[in-house]
């Protein structure tokens, strides 16, 4: 597959996924910095050369080869490049039945869940720097992926799905040799998720930390403290950046006006959103629009 540009603000599933894909493979060499942008897909995206300056909301991450970072729908990012020099990506673009596959297994089920769950909604993200073995025998499957890709011979949805469960598992091992700390439980993860879907799908309304807590059966306390141990920030906190990362995506995808993002996403009114804005992104609502993509 050619080259493709990661220079549009939205990226539908339309645009990349025909005939009931659930797998598809770009590969980018990124030599210009880009702007935000948003996406309806989930996308792993591994570094195979070079080094980049990841955006993905208000953060900015220094990327290298060998890396390996998960993007999750709906958070804006972009790129910058490191001393101008160019880097080579390669995007895997998954629809969440593609992830759905790898929770299946227990290696990966903890990893999947957590990135569907309670970490979708966060504006940090899943990233692992690969051993130099480890790395080489990712290169190869992400390239044996691509050529899949590219060729699309009888069932090559399913041996994507294939290298897609290898990779899943080299995932999983080089987190289990990075000494990170043990993931937490799966009825955590899903309890966890449930709370943070909640406040994505219910950002519009009132919300506060007791009667969130009093829905999932916590207490205030007991839910700000997993709250501040998975995100950094408090409940109120957590609900700001969704709320902000909501309106982006209006602003941005469908051309509200402030005030009217602002409605939309629970603000009581448009200063109230831009001061969020200067908070995560460093910009107002109207310099974010004009950002160049």
């Amino acid at each position: 597959m050619a080259d493709t540009a990661l220079h549009v603000p939205m990226l539908a599933r339309s645009q990349l996924f025909t005939n009931g894909e659930e797998v598809a493979v770009v590969s980018h060499r990124v030599t210009a910095s880009t702007g935000l942008h948003i996406h309806e897909f989930f996308e792993i995206v591994y570094v195979e050369s070079g080094s980049l300056i990841h955006l993905y909301g208000p953060t900015r991450k220094q990327i290298g080869a060998g890396s390996l970072f998960i993007v999750n729908p709906s958070i804006p990012h972009g790129y910058d490049l490191v001393c101008g020099e160019p880097a080579q990506i390669w995007n895997i673009i998954l629809t969440e039945q593609a992830l759905d596959v790898l929770s299946l297994k227990a290696d990966t089920a903890s990893l999947i869940g957590e990135i569907t769950g309670h970490k979708r909604f966060a504006l940090s993200y899943f990233h692992v720097t690969f051993s130099p073995e480890t790395n080489s025998e990712v290169r190869q499957i992400v390239r044996k992926m691509d050529q899949e890709y590219r060729t699309k011979k009888q069932s090559y949805q399913v041996v994507l799905s294939g290298y897609l469960m290898a990779l899943a598992g080299l995932i999983s091992r080089a987190v289990a040799e990075s000494g990170l700390p043990p993931r937490e439980g799966s009825s955590y993860q899903r309890k966890l998720g449930e709370v943070t879907r909640y406040i994505v799908e219910n950002c519009h309304a009132p919300l506060s930390v007791e009667s969130l807590a009093r829905l999932h059966g916590w207490t205030p306390d007991h839910l700000n403290r997993l709250i501040k141990r998975s995100f950094g920030d408090t409940t109120q906190g957590f609900i700001g950046r969704v709320r902000a990362a909501k309106a982006a995506r209006l602003i941005l995808i469908d051309g509200l006006t402030v005030d009217q993002a602002a409605k939309s996403v629970g603000y009581g009114d448009a200063r109230a959103l831009r001061r969020a804005f200067k908070r995560y992104y460093g910009v107002s609502p109207s310099e974010f629009r004009r950002m160049p993509v």
